[in-house]
């Protein structure tokens, strides 16, 4: 159970992992999707998708007091998730690939079927 609200910033909608993974955090009680981190207040946790990571350095400078998550980064993007406070990864390989840039990785399996 979450404690706090978590915010999730959705700058592409229109992407089908945006799709998939709000629909699955739309069951956690406390969960609250923004469009501008003017709309989320102090002190909170963010999670933004691994797409949108080229506004991650402006988030952290912008608002430092923010916790932010990166969910579902990839190494082929050109963009990183250098300086995000933690990852969550699809995979045990994407786990051991993103550790270098935190420890705080945490895993779901993207297909708990299997």
């Amino acid at each position: 159970m979450i404690n706090q609200p978590l915010y999730f910033l959705n700058t592409h909608p229109d992407q089908i992992s945006t799709q998939l993974n709000l629909s699955l955090l739309h069951q956690y009680q406390g969960f609250v999707q923004v469009n501008k981190i003017v709309d989320i207040p102090d002190f909170s946790t963010l999670l933004i998708m691994g797409y949108a990571l080229e506004s991650l350095p402006l988030l952290k400078q912008e608002r430092s007091d923010l916790r932010i998550g990166v969910v579902d980064p990839r190494p082929t993007f050109v963009h990183q998730p250098v300086g995000c406070d933690f990852i969550l990864a699809n995979g045990i390989e994407m786990m051991d690939w993103y550790c270098r840039f935190t420890s705080n990785i945490f895993f779901y399996p993207i297909y708990p079927q299997l």
